[in-house]
């Protein structure tokens, strides 16, 4: 199913994971759940795959899955649940798997609720992970040439 969504043919994806969902021995059960939620999330259904992420992190087996929890946040942030989303990262970052993933993610959300310098910490932990992340070089640096305008702009209307 997943290799069927990697190349647009969603409606066929979508069917084979059905399929595998309801053959999956419980131990498989959350991946299918998790995989069904990157479909319906590509598919532009936020609330269904959120549905669906709900559905395998409450799994036995997919409550321990940091990337469950990447996915789910990264999905919850485009729902426009911060707050939610970020509790996502900070799990993920808590089992210890893809961290360099969850921590740059966090940033994403942490930037997005203006709470900048969590922001920072949360890229610059994404980069001791990971020096070679360029996304999290970008957001990091631009958010320090934010606080430079910032400092800037406050001497200038200290001054007057």
């Amino acid at each position: 199913g997943d290799a069927l969504r990697a190349v647009g043919r969603f409606d066929d994806s979508e069917h084979m994971l059905n399929r595998a969902f309801a053959s999956a021995p419980a131990k498989g059960r959350a991946r299918v759940m998790a995989a069904l939620g990157i479909l319906t999330s590509s598919k532009g259904a936020l609330d269904v795959a959120e549905d669906w992420f709900g559905r395998a992190t409450a799994d036995q087996h997919g409550a321990s899955k940091g990337w469950i929890w990447i996915r789910r946040g990264a999905n919850l942030m485009r729902l426009g649940q911060l707050e939610a989303a970020a509790a996502c990262q900070e799990r993920a970052i808590q089992l210890g798997e893809g961290e360099e993933n969850a921590y740059f993610n966090l940033g994403v959300v942490r930037r997005a609720q203006r709470r900048y310098a969590e922001a920072i910490l949360a890229f610059e932990k994404a980069l001791e992970i990971s020096p070679e992340k360029a996304d999290a070089r970008i957001a990091l640096d631009g958010l320090r040439g934010i606080f430079a305008a910032l400092e800037s702009v406050t001497a200038i209307s200290e001054a007057q």
